[in-house]
């Protein structure tokens, strides 16, 4: 019984997962039509907030002192990724989980990815800065 379970919640997930492949084909297709005077400035927001969504998702795998190890094994799991760069959104992921507003202000556009990824840098070196 067990097993059927899990098999049906797998083609849910396969099913859910292929839609939104057909539905992010779609509007990559729209995108790419927009001029590039809003494209440049939409996929920057779009961008960081994809990376908000992640980032989120791997502050779960953050320790409550902070230990990013399981974050960081995460983020590298399939292996399509550098140790640099799974480390780089680990540090996001503990960011995040000292201060959830960070996300918030990414997906809003109000902070890009590469300003929470300074934020992410000082607070590796002093956790307290963060919750300013």
């Amino acid at each position: 019984m067990d097993q059927q379970r899990v098999s049906d919640t797998s083609d849910k997930i396969a099913a859910q997962v292929s839609a939104l492949n057909t539905q992010f084909a779609s509007l990559i297709t729209q995108i790419e039509s927009l001029p590039e005077s809003v494209l440049f400035d939409r996929c920057r927001v779009w961008t960081g907030a994809l990376a908000a969504v992640e980032a989120r998702c791997l502050a779960s795998r953050v320790g409550a002192d902070g230990d990013s190890r399981y974050a960081q094994r995460a983020a590298q799991q399939n292996g399509q990724i550098s140790r640099t760069e799974a480390r780089r959104k680990a540090r996001r992921a503990t960011a995040i989980k000292t201060n959830p507003n960070l996300a918030n202000m990414v997906t809003n556009g109000d902070l890009s990815s590469e300003q929470l990824d300074t934020l992410a840098d000082a607070t590796a070196k002093n956790p307290a800065a963060a919750c300013d």
